[in-house]
């Protein structure tokens, strides 16, 4: 039987051969990993480049799907792409043992403490928060030492305490969120998000910078340069930045935002819809108003594809625009003429 250190030291080797760059890498990928994909699910790996993964993704893929506990920091990821061998014996921390508990979810109090969800949409926050607790008094009970390790559970109380104006409370708990999240995995943004909003509403521009750029970090590494996620880190920051008059800054973080929707999720989509809306109430506020017209026509060309001509934001687009073509002195019957 293998001893830890002897286990360690294969674990790293596997990893530098997947993430490592040279010879020995390109024999691994060609020979072994490709034959291998193609055995199991009928897929010609040559058919992508190395390039096309995004190798933060794969790094958490292999340590999720293998069980294996990483020590992953961004001195880490500067060197996954660049080093021939970026895996080291400080970044094997071990096998993840796991065992079955049950989840008790036929039982009357376990469908009651779900329903948090439930009374939050309908505003009952005390019902809510007792909810949760019980919640999170049952995931003690049921988790193997006693501690709930569940970033969500936290995140989504963090959020409900910021609905209640419970700012201070909101903090501590997406602090609590951030503590179970694995490092740079793109669960840590909703939290960094919750952080975001949280230290704009105490006016702490400083601290909601840094928990932007720690969110951003983990995106990039995670899921790459470009995904939805993006698009909700810099619509936060921009509204912030349009509450403060700062419209420049906020038309860059819109425009990245805009640019991103579009790439990833296409033209048509409901959230580029609502990005072209953000754009031009930003133009509008800066006096733009030719080019917010243009957005909000956008706008409303997606929301019409996505939900109908009957729609409420249509409605409300409409007559947005309506207001614009009276300011501009644009003959609105002689347009529908045409």
């Amino acid at each position: 039987m293998l001893a830890q250190a002897e286990i360690g030291d294969c674990v790293v080797d596997f990893l530098n051969l997947i993430f490592g760059k040279g010879i020995e890498t390109d024999l691994f990928w060609n020979e072994i990993l490709a034959r291998q994909v193609d055995y199991d699910f009928n897929f010609k790996l040559d058919r992508l480049s190395r390039q096309d993964f995004t190798p933060g993704a794969l790094v958490h893929a292999i340590s999720y799907h293998c069980s294996i506990n990483l020590a992953i920091d961004e001195k880490f990821a500067s060197r996954l792409g660049s080093s021939p061998k970026p895996f080291s014996v400080s970044n094997y921390k071990g096998l993840k043992a796991h065992s079955r508990i049950f989840t008790l979810a036929n039982l009357d109090i376990k469908t009651l403490c779900d329903k948090y969800q439930e009374y939050r949409e309908k505003k009952s926050y005390d019902l809510c928060i007792k909810a949760c607790n019980v919640k999170l008094s049952m995931e003690k009970a049921l988790s193997e030492n006693g501690e709930v390790r569940d970033p969500k559970i936290y995140a989504d109380v963090a959020e409900i305490y910021f609905e209640m104006g419970m700012v201070d409370q909101c903090i501590d708990q997406a602090h609590n969120s951030l503590r179970y999240c694995r490092n740079l995995h793109a669960e840590c943004v909703r939290p960094y998000c919750i952080l975001m909003r949280a230290h704009i509403q105490k006016n702490q521009l400083e601290e909601a910078l840094r928990c932007f750029d720690s969110a951003l970090k983990a995106l990039e590494f995670h899921l790459g340069l470009y995904h939805p996620l993006h698009a909700t880190l810099y619509s936060i920051l921009g509204k912030f930045y349009v509450e403060k008059e700062l419209y420049q800054d906020a038309y860059m973080l819109f425009k990245s935002s805009l640019v991103c929707t579009i790439r990833i999720l296409g033209a048509n989509h409901v959230q580029t819809g609502e990005i072209y809306q953000e754009l031009a109430e930003l133009l509008k506020k800066m006096g733009q108003k030719e080019e917010a017209l243009q957005d909000y026509e956008k706008a409303c060309l997606v929301f019409e594809a996505a939900k109908g001509a009957g729609s409420v934001e249509c409605a409300n687009l409409s007559f947005q625009i309506s207001s614009l073509y009276l300011e501009l002195g644009i003959d609105i019957i002689l347009l529908t003429a045409l």
